[in-house]
């Protein structure tokens, strides 16, 4: 589990849209891929 990667600034933005929870980046991706359909 890379927890420095979900630091950086980059992702700053997605960690405030996601749940506080362990995720892998397959599921990420399924949950971005849901909130467009939404």
């Amino acid at each position: 589990m890379s927890e420095d990667k979900n630091v950086t600034p980059e992702n700053a933005d997605e960690n405030v849209a996601t749940p506080a929870v362990e995720l892998t980046d397959d599921e990420l991706q399924g949950l971005s891929g849901g909130l467009e359909r939404i």
